[in-house]
């Protein structure tokens, strides 16, 4: 949009027929931005704060007080991701060994240094 007002400025779009050249350019810029801008909306989500899972006490507590639905909503919150790994035989059930989970980090986490004298293996 500020390009085609830059050339509209600079008399890019002169007369009767520039003028109303310069107004369909301008409004389908707009409708282009605001659909972009809905659709980004629609699928861009907030960065979850998971600062509240930092309390145990509290944590057990919204555990404990809630249905199924509001459990999968706090676990939701603190995993980011679940791996499974392949079944040893066809049939085998599933037990917590084949699970790998990808715990989320709360805002500004940094891992923490290795102690003096513990090195990466």
């Amino acid at each position: 949009m500020a390009r085609l007002d830059r050339l509209n400025a600079g008399g890019a779009y002169t007369g009767r027929d520039g003028e109303e050249t310069f107004i369909k350019l301008r409004r389908a810029a707009v409708e282009d931005v605001e659909s972009a801008r809905k659709d980004w909306e629609a699928v861009a989500k907030p960065i979850a704060d998971i600062s509240a899972l930092r309390d145990p006490e509290r944590c057990l507590k919204l555990w404990e007080s809630g249905d199924s639905h509001y459990r999968g909503q706090l676990l939701r919150l603190a995993i980011e991701r679940v791996y499974l790994k392949k079944a040893p035989y066809s049939g085998a059930r599933l037990k917590a060994d084949r699970l790998d989970i990808v715990w989320k980090k709360p805002r500004g986490w940094k891992p923490p240094k290795p102690a003096a004298g513990e090195g990466s293996r």
